[in-house]
């Protein structure tokens, strides 16, 4: 089974599906970190985001449980959040450096990387710290799959997703105005959590119209990790600017090009988030109802449908002039 909804399930049977398969498979990373797979860690971490993207799609239509049920998995992701961090600072620090590096710099570099490896290793020193870390998150990740599983989610339809698609898409479009007009480390990490959710939402939808969709899912990918390098070399400047001084260590050109590369990505990431939220929340929540009645067969004349989804379409373009 996939991360999407499907044809001939209802959109309860299909939530409850998504957090029973997500929340199994995340369990069985978690375990397989402390077995000498730390790259599980990681897999988990983005399970249980797909998760809270779910929730939030839905949330308008569930009790108090749902609230319940995010808190629940917010509070797993946050002793992982740490490692992912340091993960990620080998990994931003690898690429910054790697087109700047003669022999002498790789040497003068090298105690800051090791320093990064050490940082990164350190909670997989033994298998009884790995176990102790993930043991609180599996009892969470279990209360939200047992409490999901109770859900009901009426209408059975789009209605029960529109809003939360809606509200979703709007929260994108005003965090990425913000980060263009006051541009900082808070709000571009703050245009990134929006987006995630977005594209989250729309791989659960890809079964709508596949080619288009996973499109436009690509693209959203294509901007969280824009956004994501952006959100590593932030951390590493902030560590770097609490850490003790690396012996034979520029600092202040490390610090350059770190300004640097965010200053690349921050033209590129406004381009492509302009093109993917140049719709208005009303327009895209339009045409995607269309594409949702097509999928679904309620327009049985294939005629019918295409007119439909056309006139969705023009609808679109005309709102978002």
């Amino acid at each position: 089974m996939a991360y999407r909804f499907r044809k001939k399930e209802s959109v309860t049977a299909a939530v409850r599906r998504i957090m029973r398969e997500e929340i199994d498979h995340a369990v069985d990373e978690l375990k397989g970190a402390v077995a000498g797979r730390p790259k599980g860690l990681h897999e988990a971490r983005k399970r249980i985001k797909k998760l809270r993207s779910l929730i939030r799609l839905v949330s308008a239509r569930l009790d108090r449980t749902g609230k319940q049920a995010i808190a629940l998995l917010t509070a797993a992701t946050r002793p992982l959040s740490g490692l992912r961090d340091a993960q990620a600072m080998v990994e931003a620090f690898d690429t910054l450096t790697a087109s700047k590096m003669n022999a002498a710099k790789t040497q003068a570099y090298a105690p800051l990387r090791q320093r990064l490896i050490e940082r990164r290793d350190a909670p997989h020193e033994s298998e009884a710290q790995g176990a102790a870390l993930i043991a609180t998150p599996i009892d969470q990740l279990r209360e939200v799959r047992a409490m999901s599983q109770q859900w009901t989610i009426r209408p059975n339809g789009f209605g029960a997703l529109s809003r939360g698609l809606r509200k979703s898409y709007a929260q994108a479009i005003d965090a990425m105005q913000l980060a263009m007009s006051s541009p900082s480390d808070e709000h571009f990490h703050e245009w990134r959590k929006h987006v995630k959710h977005h594209w989250y939402h729309l791989r659960l939808l890809r079964g709508l119209w596949p080619k288009l969709m996973i499109a436009t899912a690509i693209e959203l990918g294509g901007l969280s990790d824009l956004l994501g390098d952006d959100h590593d070399l932030a951390v590493m400047r902030q560590w770097m600017q609490k850490e003790s001084p690396v012996e034979g260590l520029d600092r202040d050109e490390l610090m350059q090009m770190i300004n640097d590369r965010k200053q690349q990505l921050h033209p590129m990431a406004r381009t492509l988030g302009q093109r993917l939220f140049a719709e208005k929340p009303k327009a895209i929540i339009r045409r995607l109802r269309a594409y949702w009645q097509a999928w679904h067969g309620e327009q049985w004349k294939p005629e019918t449908v295409m007119m439909n989804v056309l006139a969705a379409e023009t609808k679109t373009d005309a709102d978002s002039t």
